[in-house]
């Protein structure tokens, strides 16, 4: 066979060089494409072997779990708990088993409430399953270590509170947004006190996120938003705002009308809105007074806006100016508010210049 390999190379040598370069260029290009069929037949033969393993795993384990919780053996005295948790940890043989069965345990617990939830988050703590966790945290790779803050606050082991902290102005936004979301969840509002530490922007949506986790919370031990509207961080000012609305912080309005002269609208925006929520009708002369100084026509309109939501009979005078206004919304909402306020639709139609815009 060799003999034969070595005459084939010594006839192809004595060829002309154009025949050598295609025969060469094709013999290239075949053992490529061969070595990519195989590679590609490996990676999907690995592929379906480690999506039969998971299903096999993954059924075992909620049979287990399913038993466990609908089966009454989850008295932690007792002796049939003691041997499942001996099984199970006899099953956490492999890294890839143990990462299964805490997948089903996820899977599971998120559909739970109550003492079926709680069992779940103790049969964790007892299957020692946090310490895997905790390594994650502290060797793992990024988008290890936001599975581990998801799974650690998943089963409330608070003691991972101090390590994802860590973590919770990450240059990597989806690390830090999944460290930010872990700590409320595990601490609650005390876990807001990362907030004004923040120097990196939080999003409206992580914003909406933290404070839909907030509202399943209680209300106890509250902390005062004051201080976070003086943050150089105007999205950390914003979520101030937003939460100083939504627990009633009335004692706020100072601070929320100084934020009238922010350099970030989104601010501004926020402190009207916040303003109308609150309904904080002292404010009201300040944001006629500053109703000029805002240039931008969206915060001209929430600015009406929130006037309109505290209607008090000192911004009469003010709507009727406003219905000589260049923006259609202002002069609408104005006309609407003046109507209110008991003025006859007529009259206000007579008094704006509502012709002149062309409504389409």
């Amino acid at each position: 066979m060799v003999e034969i390999l070595v005459d084939f190379f010594e006839f192809w040598k004595e060829q002309e060089f154009a025949y050598r370069f295609v025969s060469g260029l094709i013999f290239l290009l075949v053992t490529i494409s061969l070595l990519l069929f195989f590679s590609i037949m490996i990676s999907r033969s690995i592929k379906n072997r480690i999506e039969y393993l998971e299903d096999k795993y993954k059924n075992k384990f909620e049979e287990i779990l399913t038993s466990f919780l609908f089966d009454a053996h989850n008295d932690r005295e007792s002796n049939e708990y003691k041997k499942m948790l001996s099984d199970l940890k006899e099953d956490f043989d492999t890294s890839f088993k143990r990462k299964t069965f805490v997948a089903s345990l996820i899977e599971l617990h998120k559909n739970l409430q109550g003492e079926s939830a709680k069992s779940l988050e103790l049969l964790y703590k007892d299957l020692g399953l946090k310490k895997f966790a905790f390594k994650q945290i502290n060797k793992g790779r990024w988008f290890t270590k936001a599975l581990a803050f998801l799974e650690v606050s998943q089963f409330d082991v608070k003691d991972a509170g101090d390590m994802i902290m860590k973590y919770a102005d990450h240059e990597n936004k989806i690390l830090r947004d999944e460290a930010q979301f872990a700590l409320i969840r595990l601490l609650g509002v005390r876990g807001l006190s990362f907030v004004p530490k923040v120097k990196t922007i939080m999003s409206d949506w992580q914003q909406l996120r933290i404070m839909e986790q907030l509202k399943r919370m209680h209300r106890d031990e509250i902390p005062s938003f004051r201080p976070w509207l003086k943050n150089s961080n105007y999205s950390v000012v914003v979520f101030g705002l937003k939460l100083a609305t939504y627990f009633n912080q009335v004692d706020a309005e100072p601070d929320i009308i100084a934020l009238f002269d922010h350099e970030e609208e989104k601010v501004k925006q926020n402190a009207l809105i916040a303003i109308g929520k609150l309904q904080l009708e002292d404010a009201s002369p300040k944001i006629m007074e500053y109703y000029d100084r805002f240039e931008s026509p969206k915060l001209k309109i929430t600015s009406i806006e929130t006037l309109k939501e505290l209607l008090i009979d000192n911004q009469k005078d003010f709507f009727i100016t406003r219905l000589k206004d260049d923006i259609y919304k202002v002069v609408m909402l104005s006309a609407k508010a003046l109507a209110q306020l008991g003025y006859e639709k007529e009259v206000i139609y007579q008094s704006s210049h509502l012709n002149n815009f062309i409504l389409t």
